[in-house]
């Protein structure tokens, strides 16, 4: 589908060890990931990220969002109504045009500099 769109996306083959998979981040448009350990490295480097979490109260964003710039990050969890770990009931329509939204701001951005 992203293709589709002109976008080109990859899914990263594993690396020999954190540096280098921090510079491998280091070098990504965006990153998006499940709420887990390399969403934060991503967000420690200040990429944009996109995260996934569950509705659970000791997993949501609010309690472990990103420490990445805010306009550089985005959330998404099962809407209200949902069971907390129903990660099927995120709408993602809604979801790729937030991060299509993320995707053009930061090149105007960069274009702009």
């Amino acid at each position: 589908m992203l293709c589709a769109e002109g976008l080109q996306a990859q899914v990263l083959p594993p690396r020999p060890g954190l540096a280098d998979f921090a510079l491998t981040l280091a070098c990504a448009d965006l990153f998006i990931a499940g709420s887990t350990g390399p969403l934060h490295v991503a967000a420690c480097l200040n990429r944009p990220t996109a995260g996934f979490y569950p509705a659970r109260r000791s997993a949501t964003a609010l309690r472990w969002q990103t420490c990445n710039e805010a306009s550089r990050r985005l959330a998404f969890s099962p809407p209200d109504g949902a069971a907390d770990s129903d990660m099927g009931a995120i709408d993602l329509d809604a979801a790729a045009a937030a991060i299509v939204t993320l995707l053009g701001r930061r090149a105007a951005e960069t274009s702009a500099s």
